[in-house]
């Protein structure tokens, strides 16, 4: 009996460890990583709008890749593992990079392992 009582708690820690180390949001507004976001953009024309879609989503803090896609009108961005990234700073991210551009964040946002 002993035995499997110690098994059986030695089960339960490893799902306490695994529990705690998957992503949560902690407000609908914030995402932790690590997490795989896309935005679908509209307004862009060119490559000139891919670099400064580029660039703006990549000095948002907790951001470690950003791509913008031209043909098919997706900036997927990556989120760092324990970081933490705001749906609104995203958005906004979009819009300062010009008023023509805006975004809508696509669901599900995919948890990377």
């Amino acid at each position: 009996m002993r035995r499997v009582v110690h098994i059986g708690a030695s089960i339960l820690a490893a799902l306490a460890l695994v529990f705690a180390a998957c992503p949560k949001e902690t407000t609908p507004d914030e995402i932790t990583g690590p997490a795989k976001i896309e935005l679908q953009v509209t307004g862009m024309t060119c490559a000139v709008c891919v670099g400064k879609l580029t660039k703006s989503l990549r000095e948002v803090s907790g951001v470690g890749f950003a791509h913008v896609d031209l043909t098919k009108k997706i900036a997927t961005v990556l989120v760092g593992r324990k970081e933490r990234v705001s749906r609104a700073a995203l958005l906004s991210a979009v819009k300062s990079a010009g008023d023509e551009y805006a975004a809508a964040i696509v669901e599900p946002i995919t948890y990377v392992r």
